[in-house]
C-alpha cells in the first residue's frame, strides 16, 4: 500500500475529512489531496504532523516510504550497471570492468547480487565474441583468398561495428525495461558468474 493509501486509510478510519485533517495538522488542504493522489513524496514534518492527528506511529507511515525508495534504488542500480556496459566502447575491457566494479559495491542485495551477474556476464560474452572477431576473422579472411582469391577487405572491423551497435542495442533494451520495473529481460540473460 502506497504512503497517500496509508494517509487515506487512517484518515478514513479516523472519521476525518481531507479538510479537517488539513486544519488539525496546520498543513494546507492541497497538501492533503496531493499526498493521497499519490503526487508528492511526503517530508518528514508532514508525517509526523499527519501522525500526530492521526493517533499512530510515524514509523507506520515511513515504512513503505523505505520500501519504495529501496525498490527504485534498486532498480536504478541494476540501470547503473547495465549502462557501464557501453564504457567499453571507449576502454577496452571497460564493459567488464566498470560493471564489475559498480556491482562489488552493492552486491550484498539479492536482487543486485543476481541479476547483475546476469548483466556482466552478457558483458563478458559480447568481449569474448568481440575478441574472436579479431582473431578469427583475419585467419578466415587469408584462407578464403589463398584458396579462392576471393578478398572481402577489412570484414573484421565490420563486424566488429556491428557487434558494438547490437552491444548499445542491448543496453539500451535492458535500461528500457528496468525504467518500467520489468525484470523479464534480464532473466533471460545467461549466467554464468
Amino acid at each position: 500500500m502506497s504512503i497517500g493509501k496509508k494517509v487515506e486509510d487512517f484518515r478514513r478510519r479516523k472519521g476525518f475529512s481531507q479538510d479537517r485533517l488539513a486544519q488539525e495538522s496546520k498543513l494546507s488542504l492541497r497538501t492533503i489531496q496531493r499526498l493521497e493522489s499519490n503526487m508528492a513524496n511526503p517530508s518528514g514534518y508532514t508525517l509526523i504532523a499527519i501522525a500526530k492527528i492521526l493517533e499512530i506511529d510515524v514509523s507506520e507511515l515511513q515504512t513503505e516510504i523505505t520500501k519504495e525508495k529501496t525498490e527504485n534504488d534498486i532498480y536504478d542500480l541494476l540501470n547503473r550497471i547495465n549502462v557501464y556496459g557501453l564504457l567499453g566502447i571507449v576502454l577496452p575491457f571497460g564493459n567488464v570492468i566498470f560493471p564489475y566494479l559498480f556491482w562489488r559495491k552493492y552486491k550484498d542485495l539479492p536482487e543486485i547480487n543476481s541479476y547483475g551477474r546476469r548483466i556482466i556476464s552478457f558483458q563478458i560474452f559480447w568481449t569474448l565474441m568481440a575478441s574472436l572477431n579479431f582473431l578469427l576473422t583475419p585467419t578466415i579472411q587469408y584462407y578464403i583468398y589463398r584458396h579462392f582469391k576471393i578478398d572481402f577487405g577489412p570484414i573484421a572491423w565490420v563486424l566488429f561495428i556491428l557487434l558494438i551497435v547490437y552491444n548499445a542495442y542491448k543496453v539500451y533494451n535492458i535500461s528500457k525495461h528496468l525504467k518500467n520495473k520489468n525484470l523479464t529481460t534480464l532473466i533471460k540473460l545467461p549466467q554464468f558468474l
